[in-house]
């Protein structure tokens, strides 16, 4: 049997973070959150379209000319979702992932209640205009819930 050989691999990135100078990694850190924050003005205001494309959405299924809208409605409601999570926007990512959440029941149930849909894309609507943590956006996503919880029945949460 041949005698195995082994090789010393040199692992670049060490050698790379044992050389005086570079940036640290708080640096780094606070260099990449101000290029995430100058997305965010242009994000927010893709959120203000998406909302408006959900409200046109819920509007043509209800004349009969959208017949994939609740799929669509979906979609809409889930990129609202990633977006606001990322910039934590509590309340629109809530309220967002709550609309996919009737949407999908609406799919499996197959009895679509659209103003229920328009109350949650109403609601977001004037959720993109509050500041994140305001006495009304409070109270909005508090109505939000109030006419999820009338199609969907969970059971109750356990105590914490």
């Amino acid at each position: 049997m041949a005698q195995a050989k082994l090789f010393q691999v040199e692992n670049r990135l060490a050698v790379a973070m044992r050389r005086p100078g570079g940036r640290s990694i708080a640096d780094l850190l606070r260099n990449a959150e101000q290029r995430v924050s100058a997305l965010r003005e242009t994000c927010v205001i893709s959120l203000g379209r998406q909302v408006e494309r959900m409200r046109g959405l819920s509007a043509a299924a209800r004349r009969g000319q959208e017949p994939s809208a609740l799929d669509d409605l979906y979609a809409a409601a889930n990129g609202v979702f990633s977006i606001a999570a990322a910039f934590e926007l509590k309340h629109v990512a809530e309220a967002a992932y709550e609309l996919c959440d009737l949407a999908d029941h609406f799919r499996e149930t197959g009895d679509v209640v659209w103003p229920a849909i328009d109350v949650y894309v109403d609601g977001l609507r004037l959720l993109l205009a509050e500041p994140t943590d305001s006495d009304a956006g409070v109270a909005i996503q508090a109505g939000l819930r109030r006419v999820r919880s009338r199609f969907l029945h969970e059971a109750p949460r356990a105590a914490r």
